[in-house]
């Protein structure tokens, strides 16, 4: 037993290195904590320590054994073993050994905590499978933001910011792990180093890190990242890597392979985007010898360290632009479809935006002698009957967590998809982002039933007429009497479609990113326009929009407006107050169009706390606006250089979080004074959600400009 004891200051308080069965209580550890290692399970899942031991005046979590539960929200430290469906909320903790262990324990959600300025890891992950780690802050970590060793699989990062630790991600383990969203800022040896199999690392941000990312043995997919300012972009080992779309710029050092790998995706896919090709396109073709161009280099890039001689053989002129489109869910069933096609149409990459929120999927295929085939989150994977989501298909999925939650497709937009209908039922996907009724989108293919998903309904669906607008994002059953093809035509008309505003019972924030249509006659959109739309959808009087009057200190406010007689403008560039008493949660169609006065996104923002919204036109966006826009690229750049003393600590972006009906704080400095509410640190991968408001505050006047069309 160990008991009563003080320690402090030392990066590490207690090591207990394969040793099991000890005792202890009462202990007090200031700036350090436990150490846990050891090659058995027995070693980790037969201590005794309860929450008299605490680290830096908060309880040390000890749990083992579990089979569900979540941590309170207090700890100091947090250490999980042979644990299964635990969750692990609302923390911040900060100056102990390692901030969160979790040893062989299965099916653990991490999500929303800030990992700040710990003394060897932030989170540490060992012979542990299927966990989700979402929309956590990893920062100044001395070693390792997120450290997975032995025999990890099955694991979901995503969404997260590592910033100024050592290493960002260390992942040495098994196979068949999703690192996708994520931001990689300023660390000082690499931002994400993965050794494993069959991994797929997507759409991640590798921002000015000694070096970038480092990938292998073999079989892993690394597409579609943004790698800039490193001095290693991205380094490859091992063979049979897939390196692809991915926009490698101004690094040092672009690239190095030590092994045999793939720098392409094949003709016409095309490879990646090299900010110091010098290649022309004057050519297409497999091997770019026909006259004409088609957005590939004729000629290989060669500028690829590493001693073997690797190239690109299809470099991109451009970078390659993917569309992203918002699908919102509603707790239960819900029948999908993916409106854009996937590079990776895994499912664990597909729903990567709703990991851990969802436990079923299923399709129709007509041809199986057993047509209905599903994959349940929790069943082997050999018992599941599909692995992929193809964007031809329409999916029944059923999501756990109420409140409707996004989820979010990012993919290349098809010119056109030719989807075979066979005689009898069928569950089809819409591959298009336009907005079509189901007479114009069928025509000629003989169809003579379509129905969508409707959960008040019986069975889930109701039969549509003709004059039934199609909307991407919705799955189908359509009934034709003979064997047919349909093509869903992606290319036209794409025509702006409005927006949405997500509403619950209690506050919401909202803004109009594009001019909505008048409902009223004025020639303006007003407040009186918005109630109407919304009454029409959630039938409650005691609802009110309301606008800011004035501004006593931060986050107090006065409004106005609350008598739904009183009409006022409502713009792009102003955000938003709904106050609705109904229970629930609505999603609100506003037709729209794109501004076309230039002053439409411009706002003179004074000193201190404004409310703001998001000014944002339909392009379809080639990617999703991030908090740092705010600081960067679409609005004035001044406002990155307002002098506080060199630093950023004093602009802050807040939003409001639905379900917990509070404020959610992006900021360089948690100590920033008079700040009422929770305070992250600065989170450059926050999605800055066109038709939210947000509160900024900013220390001197200035006018900022949305890039409309960013």
């Amino acid at each position: 037993m160990i008991s009563n004891n003080s320690f402090s200051s030392n990066r590490v308080g207690l090591r207990i290195t394969s040793s099991p069965n000890n005792t202890f209580t009462f202990n007090n550890f200031l700036n350090e904590g436990f150490f846990f290692d050891g090659f058995r399970l027995y070693h980790y899942n037969t201590q005794s320590i309860d929450t008299s031991n605490y680290v830096n005046s908060k309880p040390v979590y000890y749990w083992k054994n579990e089979t569900s539960g979540t941590v309170p929200n207090d700890a100091g430290q947090i250490i999980l073993a042979n644990c299964t469906n635990v969750v692990i909320k609302d923390q911040t903790i900060n100056n102990t050994s390692i901030a969160v262990n979790i040893f062989y324990s299965s099916n653990i959600h991490m999500h929303e905590n800030v990992i700040i300025d710990n003394l060897f890891h932030g989170i540490y992950l060992k012979n542990s499978d299927n966990i989700t780690i979402n929309e956590n802050a990893v920062v100044n970590t001395k070693y390792y933001g997120l450290y997975a060793s032995s025999q990890n699989e099955n694991l979901t990062i995503s969404n997260n910011n590592f910033s100024y630790n050592m290493r960002g991600v260390i992942i040495e383990s098994y196979w068949c792990n999703n690192i996708v969203n994520n931001i990689f800022f300023n660390n000082t040896d690499y931002g994400c180093s993965v050794f494993a199999l069959n991994n797929s690392i997507t759409n991640n941000t590798f921002l000015s890190n000694e070096n970038g990312l480092s990938v292998g043995p073999r079989e892993n997919i690394v597409t579609r990242n943004f790698i800039k300012n490193n001095n290693l972009g991205i380094r490859i080992s091992g063979s049979n890597n897939h390196i692809y779309h991915n926009m490698i710029i101004d690094n040092s050092n672009q690239a190095s392979d030590v092994g045999s790998n793939f720098w392409h995706n094949g003709y016409p896919s095309g490879g990646n985007f090299w900010s110091d090709y010098a290649g022309v396109d004057n050519f297409n073709g497999p091997y770019q010898n026909i006259p004409g161009s088609d957005g590939i280099g004729d000629t290989n890039y060669t500028n690829i360290g590493g001693g073997t001689a690797a190239v690109d053989e299809y470099p991109l002129m451009d970078p390659l632009e993917y569309v992203s489109h918002d699908i919102v869910l509603q707790q239960g069933w819900n029948l999908i479809s993916l409106p854009l096609e996937q590079p990776d149409e895994s499912i664990d990459q597909a729903l990567g935006s709703i990991a851990g929120k969802w436990d079923c999927i299923r399709t129709y295929d007509p041809l199986s002698p057993q047509p209905w085939k599903t994959n349940m989150t929790g069943r082997p994977e050999h018992l599941n009957d599909f692995d992929t989501l193809d964007h031809t298909q329409g999916f029944w999925i059923n999501v756990t967590e109420p409140g409707g939650i996004i989820l979010t497709v990012s993919g290349n937009l098809p010119n056109s998809t030719s989807i075979h209908l066979y005689a009898g039922w069928n569950l089809v996907g819409y591959p298009t982002l336009a907005n079509e009724t189901v007479e114009n989108a069928f025509w000629g293919t003989g169809a003579d039933v379509v129905m969508i998903g409707d959960t008040s309904e019986p069975y889930h669906i109701r039969e549509v007429g003709t004059s039934y607008v199609m909307r991407p994002g919705e799955g189908y059953w359509v009934h034709v009497p003979f064997d047919t093809v349909w093509v869903v035509d992606g290319t036209g008309p794409v025509v702006a479609p409005g927006f949405d505003w997500l509403i619950t019972h209690g506050y919401n924030l909202v803004s109009c990113p594009m001019d909505p249509v008048d409902k009223g006659g004025n020639g303006v959109f007003d407040s009186f326009d918005a109630l109407n739309i919304c009454h029409a959808v959630t039938n409650d009087d005691n609802m009110s929009i309301q606008r800011v009057a004035n501004l006593s200190e931060p986050i107090e406010v006065f409004w106005w407006g609350d008598d739904e007689s009183t009409a006022f403008p409502m713009d792009g560039v102003h955000g938003y107050r709904i106050n609705l008493s109904a229970l629930g949660t609505f999603l609100i169609h506003v037709e729209a169009v794109n501004y076309t006065d230039a002053n439409a996104s411009t706002v003179y923002v004074d000193a201190g706390w404004t409310l703001l919204g998001f000014t944002h036109n339909y392009t379809p966006w080639s990617r999703t606006p991030r908090a740092s826009n705010f600081t960067d690229g679409s609005v004035d750049p001044d406002l990155w250089h307002v002098d506080l003393g060199g630093t950023l600590s004093k602009i802050v972006v807040t939003e409001w979080n639905l379900t917990t009906q509070k404020y959610n704080s992006y900021v360089v400095d948690t100590g920033f004074p008079g700040m009422p509410h929770k305070n992250w640190y600065w989170d450059f991968g926050y999605s800055a959600q066109p038709g939210n408001a947000f509160w900024l505050w900013i220390p001197q006047p200035i006018e900022i400009t949305f890039d409309t069309d960013y």
